[in-house]
């Protein structure tokens, strides 16, 4: 069961930090009755919004356009991983200490 969707993601800038970082993202409450978004317009929250509401148990995945089927799709759901006493949003478990929600376009 999904509670949110992200459907584009906004990076920071900044050049300090060796790899991506997430500044915010467009998130949508889900109907997992009918596998889509309510018609709600997005809500913009910051990483930390997004983080604290993880921590908190809600489920959250990606929601893509997918170009060959040319439809919107449920994507993998986003998890935090921990590394080095940081957290890091991510859609699947890797190495690279960074946020990284794939498929997802960039606002």
């Amino acid at each position: 069961m999904v509670d949110y969707v992200i459907s584009a993601v906004k990076y920071k800038n900044n050049n300090a930090y060796s790899g991506k970082e997430i500044y915010s993202v467009k998130v949508h409450t889900f109907n997992d009755v009918t596998k889509k978004p309510f018609s709600t317009r997005p809500y913009e929250w910051k990483r930390e919004q997004l983080i604290g509401a993880m921590l908190e148990g809600k489920q959250f995945a990606v929601y893509y356009y997918d170009k060959e089927q040319k439809t919107n799709k449920l994507g993998a759901k986003i998890e935090i991983y921990e590394s080095n006493n940081q957290k890091f949003i991510k859609t699947e478990k890797n190495s690279n200490e960074e946020d990284n929600l794939s498929l997802l376009p960039e606002f």
